[in-house]
């Protein structure tokens, strides 16, 4: 059984849950459909803790949007660019909600670019240190390339509309994902 369940909660979003079908803690004599209940009745008090009542649906797992695949075969889930955050019920379907997976991408690259800021601090402190004033403009104006991004690259985004070529988009100046 490849069956998951898709909450549907009151913000708008979706949360996966994946059954254990294959669990080693799974009772003896189980079957698909008992685990696929229990995932059901024991996810509910967690997540609609969490985000208040949600409406459950039962999909194929293949249903997902394919992201949901190539995010799981990272070896480092903190590098990947989902874009589940963007997700939704449509009707009967998981979809994307675009502006929201716009913005959600924008998120990652300011994640990535703050990280690129604070690098730059130590280094103009070092340059301001030793009173390498060539050092220290160098490193001002490439700080002011990363701050620039999001205003020079929200354009970029907004004329993409397919969600896989909206992760493969990333602006030059920042190194790439993993590296």
């Amino acid at each position: 059984m490849t069956e998951c369940i898709v909450w549907e909660r009151p913000d708008g979003g979706i949360t996966v849950t994946h059954p254990a079908y294959g669990g080693r803690d799974r009772p003896e004599g189980w079957t698909d459909d008992d685990v696929l209940s229990w995932a059901l009745f024991s996810a509910r008090f967690g997540i609609e803790a969490r985000y208040g009542p949600c409406t459950p649906h039962i999909i194929e797992v293949t249903d997902l949007p394919a992201e949901e695949w190539t995010d799981r075969l990272l070896t480092n889930p903190k590098e990947s660019l989902s874009l589940r955050d963007a997700w939704v019920w449509d009707v009967d379907h998981v979809d994307f909600d675009r502006p929201k997976a716009r913005l959600v991408h924008m998120a990652h690259i300011r994640e990535d670019r703050n990280r690129e800021l604070k690098k730059l601090d130590i280094s103009y402190m070092k340059a301001l240190e030793a009173g390498d004033t060539a050092e220290q403009l160098r490193i001002a104006t490439l700080k002011q390339t990363l701050r620039d991004i999001p205003q020079n690259y929200i354009d970029i985004l907004e004329a993409i509309t397919d969600p896989g070529l909206l992760k493969l988009s990333w602006p030059a100046e920042l190194p790439a994902r993993g590296s």
